[in-house]
């Protein structure tokens, strides 16, 4: 079986390599080039075509999270070049994945170093540098996707800080059709949504919403508790509730956009990383809530833009710090706690977008935004099992960010040549020497009709967050008044291309330095850790992106990602569990024009361990998935297998001196779904 399937993703592609003239067909409509190549304006807040925006860019549209098949965000995410998700367990809590990008992990809770946006507006918040409530486990937020759009490399030109590795923009849905669904499979997936517009008067009217329920493995897992490795006897679950509520009211060109968010996850370790009882999971509640104002204007000299929103991020802790009985038996459910810690943002941002120069486009933009947090408070029986203590764990602050940022993008008269530049200059208030400078050189050429080359150089930066440098009273951790913002110098050549018909082929290369890595290591006192900036780090990789449409509604895929290197630029120690090469590939074929069935496959290469670590490499993988989607009239039903093969696979969990075991991964998933369009 798992031969024949192997048989089937390589035989398309050998048919596809070796005799192009059998899918020979008629000339390119404009829906084929679109689909080919769209238009986005993440890049330069201009419409261009992905091949002429001076980044690295790929767009995911809600038609190819359908045919994929995908659950949840990290099923969409896995199927780009160079980037992979990892299974959460990697950080605090034990319910924060690992992003690898390019060579660079970071933590999705924590830091991630890929900026996130809904509708343009930062969900990425300051307390953590986290995405709040949005979960790319969670299973509510796909139904309610027009299309996703991302940056790999770079972009705080235009998007400030917390760019360092990329940039991912959600688009949500605002046609005028409106739609509801149901679904339900392995693994207890449970997910409803439903999407209603209407008016009233002159008020436009958006509202959606939807509830989706799921975990993610059910496999046995063990961990290092007081040097003994203990194994679980029974199952232990990663489960993750979410509730997402979104509500557009437009009026006279005002547009009002609300977003709330809703997550509740369950881990099998505690915050210890020992094993966590069934009856008590350790806990993580996050919220987020997002309300915007913006307003477009004509002028005599260009096109004026306004936004206003306000951001509350709320994270709630229902902590395990330790298993039952440990450290004694008086601790009968364990050392426990309760934490919460939130931040209140406001911003305002204006853009002037200037096309008055022939051949020429300006941006120019400053936003302030304000990010205030509370003393967080935490209540815990570290030293008495029946008494709870209250404690300050991170003291109040508040950030003042100030920004501007212009971007001059200038075209030769035959449009075959453009040359971008950009230069954005942010400054917080609470870091000392708080001031960074993003800078972006792009050159854009159009070597033939259908060959586009790029060369780009740009920077990007992320600010420590409130949790790097707000600890308070705490006995081991302390604060560095001194730490400043990570610091990433990116160099990109590309080539997009259509070398046939009804093809679109991209590679690029990249080279990254990042400077002033923040870690946790040892403090100028002997019996304190803090966090502080203590390495550099270098890489560099080749990505490709391949799509070949078959007819209308057919067509194969492939992508890659391989990294060259990545490892310290001081030790040259290589970074441990980053992935030498990511792959993917698939066909989605069209059998008539109500019935289609995707096939793809997935391949990560081996995870070599870092210096130190014990617990050997994690073996490389296959996963295949297929999903069949049926459409008559208004409705549409589809099946999806995960994992067809029911292939063992693993994960690494970042800390390798408590947990001993590396983590499983999911086995054979079936869903089943129903949508209604109305």
């Amino acid at each position: 079986m798992k031969l024949l399937v192997k048989a089937v993703v390589v035989a398309g592609f050998l048919a596809f390599a070796l005799n192009p003239a059998g899918f020979a067909a008629a000339e390119l409509t404009v829906e084929d080039m679109l689909f080919l190549d769209m238009d986005t304006d993440i890049v330069t807040k201009t419409k261009l075509k992905i091949s002429e925006s001076p980044a690295i860019v790929t767009v995911v549209t809600a038609q190819d999270i359908k045919e994929m098949g995908a659950r949840q965000l990290n099923d969409v995410f896995s199927t780009l070049p160079g980037m992979y998700f990892s299974i959460p367990c990697s950080d605090i809590y034990a319910i924060a994945p690992t992003i690898y990008l390019r060579g660079i992990h970071s933590n999705q809770i924590a830091h991630p170093m890929v900026k996130l946006l809904i509708n343009g507006t930062p969900i990425t918040d300051a307390l953590q540098d986290g995405w709040g409530a949005l979960n790319i486990y969670g299973s509510a937020i796909l139904p309610l996707i027009e299309r996703i759009e991302i940056i790999r490399g770079p972009g705080s030109v235009t998007y400030g800080g917390s760019a360092i590795s990329g940039v991912i923009n959600i688009v949500t849905k605002k046609g005028a059709g409106n739609e509801a669904g149901l679904s339900a499979g392995s693994t207890n997936l449970q997910r409803g949504y439903a999407k209603i517009t209407g008016e009233h008067g002159n008020i436009k009217i958006n509202a959606m919403a939807s509830t989706g329920n799921s975990y993610l493995t059910d496999s046995v897992v063990g961990s290092r508790a007081l040097g003994t490795l203990l194994q679980s006897e029974k199952q232990r679950n990663y489960d993750f509730i979410s509730r997402d509520y979104l509500l557009d009211l437009s009026l006279n060109g005002f547009l009002w956009q609300n977003i709330f968010l809703d997550e509740i996850g369950n881990a099998p370790f505690t915050n210890a990383y020992m094993l966590a009882d069934n009856k008590y999971p350790n806990t993580i509640i996050k919220k987020s809530f997002i309300s915007s104002v913006s307003k477009s204007f004509s002028t005599v000299i260009g096109a004026l833009t306004s936004k206003i929103f306000y951001r509350k991020v709320i994270y709630g802790f229902d902590t395990k710090i330790t298993a039952p009985n440990i450290p004694s038996p008086l601790w009968t459910e364990g050392m426990a706690g309760i934490a919460e810690h939130t931040s209140d943002a406001f911003s305002g941002q204006t853009e002037l977008l200037y096309n008055g120069i022939e051949n020429q486009e300006i941006l120019a933009g400053c936003e302030i935004l304000y990010e205030d947090m509370p003393d967080a408070l935490t209540t815990w029986n570290l030293s008495d099992p029946n008494v709870f203590t209250q404690a300050v764990y991170m003291g109040a602050k508040l950030r003042k960010q100030y920004s501007l940022y212009t971007q001059d993008t200038l075209y030769s008269n035959n449009r075959k040549l453009s040359l971008n530049l950009g230069l954005r200059y942010d400054n917080y208030s609470d870091i000392v020497n708080g001031s960074a400078y993003s800078p972006r050189v792009a050159v854009v050429y159009k070597l033939l009709e259908d060959y586009v080359l790029k060369a780009m150089y740009g920077t990007a930066f992320r600010p420590p967050s409130f949790m790097e440098t707000s600890v308070t009273n705490h006995p081991t951790i302390k604060n560095d008044p001194n730490i400043g913002s990570e610091v990433v110098k990116s160099f990109e050549l590309a080539l997009d291309c259509s070398p046939m018909s009804k093809t679109n082929l991209r590679i690029n290369y990249y080279n990254n330095v990042v400077n002033d890595l923040i870690a946790r290591v040892q403090s100028d006192e002997p019996s304190k850790s803090w966090n502080t900036n203590v390495g550099n780090q270098k890489s560099w990789g080749l990505e490709s992106e391949l799509k070949f449409m078959i007819d209308k509604r057919s067509y194969i895929f492939a992508n890659a990602g391989y990294l060259g290197d990545s490892s310290d630029t001081d030790t040259g120690i290589k970074t441990p569990f980053v992935p030498e090469i990511l792959f993917n590939s698939g066909v989605n074929y069209a059998f008539t024009d109500n019935l289609s069935a995707m096939l793809r496959g997935f391949y990560r290469s081996e995870l070599k361990q870092g210096s130190g670590d014990i617990r050997g490499n994690i073996a490389p993988f296959w996963l295949y998935t297929t999903t069949v989607n049926y459409n008559i009239y208004s409705h549409n039903v589809y099946v999806s297998v995960y994992n067809l093969l029911d292939q063992a696979w693993y994960d690494v969990s970042l800390s390798s001196n408590m947990l001993i075991d590396h983590i499983p991964g999911y086995g054979r998933r079936f869903d089943v779904g129903y949508r209604y369009y109305f």
